[in-house]
């Protein structure tokens, strides 16, 4: 497992795909570290113009981007060079470690679990049909907040949503709140992606065992675990107000309907087949029955939540506040 984690630090370290988002998340702190003195700006910054609002204003709750400039601050390293290098070693040192527990936790036998965790890291490798597929969410931009959480975050919820909903301990559910916190730190994305990961968890849970009260319960309370970056960043936008970017996702090529958006995602039907063997059938083919059951139950639950019509059309009218 160490030689997985230090191949993915190699390539992380090794690739770099240019996005769009540097320009967006980084910039605002290096103005701002500038003029340590002064209030937190709210406006936009990148353009050179005043009193312009900023893209989102939900951006202004991350607090992964002010950590890491700081700290480069303190240690007296470039800020730009700390951003993309200190990011990219430690998350790409950590992905195999949360992949290999998730396949573990979910029953696969230790060398089976290495094995699948070997796979996954190639395939994140291999990737790269759009830029906006699996593996441009991973090793070839990891030092963004967006892809950390992508990355690190998703499957190290998901992890804690299955350890939860089989052991209800205090500590547990604790586990979820940090992860909230931490996540909306990392990116407002967080705030729509958690809540139908932490649902469709508990719903495969409960549908694979009996439909209870208990289980319900506890759906509930995963949800207000998770809740914390959503209360924030609705509080967030109420104070300081947000800009319409509904129309600027069209003007940047950005579909509002919403099965060309799952195009960007995987490219061509071509992709569609063949990540759906590597995502879901070899998982299956490898699981027992029962932790089959549950990923093939988790799975229906996630797409019947997004990939609708009616809650895909729903989605998109709410993403464009927090992206």
């Amino acid at each position: 497992l160490g030689l997985v984690s230090l191949v993915c630090v190699l390539v992380a370290l090794g690739l770099l795909r240019p996005d769009d988002d540097d320009a967006v998340y980084l910039h605002r702190v290096l103005v701002q570290i500038q003029h340590p003195f002064e209030a937190w700006f709210l406006s936009d910054t990148l353009h050179g113009l005043q009193d312009l609002p900023p893209l989102s204003s939900a951006h202004l709750l991350l607090s992964y981007e002010p950590v890491v400039v700081g700290l480069a601050t303190i240690l007296s390293i470039d800020p730009v060079i700390f951003y993309h290098h200190f990011g990219a070693l430690v998350s790409s040192a950590l992905l195999p470690a949360i992949y290999f527990a998730v396949y573990v936790t979910l029953g696969l036998r230790t060398r089976v679990a290495l094995g699948a965790t070997v796979l996954a890291m190639l395939f994140l490798c291999i990737d790269g049909a759009t830029h906006f597929t699996f593996g441009n969410f991973a090793l070839t931009r990891c030092w963004q907040g967006k892809v950390i959480f992508v990355m690190l975050g998703v499957p190290w919820l998901s992890l804690s949503t299955i350890l939860y909903v089989r052991d209800s301990r205090p500590e547990n559910l604790l586990r979820l709140v940090y992860l909230s916190i931490g996540g909306t730190g990392l990116t407002t994305s967080a705030v729509f992606m958690m809540p139908p990961l932490v649902t469709a968890i508990c719903l495969a849970h409960m549908l694979s065992r009996r439909f209870s009260r208990n289980g319900f319960k506890k759906m509930l309370l995963a949800n207000v675990g998770v809740l914390y970056g959503t209360a924030v960043t609705l509080l967030a936008l109420l104070l300081y107000g947000h800009e319409n970017v509904h129309e600027s996702m069209v003007g940047a090529g950005y579909s509002m309907v919403w099965w060309n958006n799952l195009a960007m995602v995987f490219g061509s039907t071509q992709a569609i087949i063949v990540d759906a063997c590597v995502l879901l059938i070899l998982p299956l083919l490898a699981l027992p029955i029962p932790q089959a059951r549950f990923l093939l139950l988790w799975v229906a639950s996630l797409l019947s939540g997004i990939a609708n019509p009616i809650a895909a059309s729903l989605w998109l009218h709410i993403v464009p506040h927090f992206v």
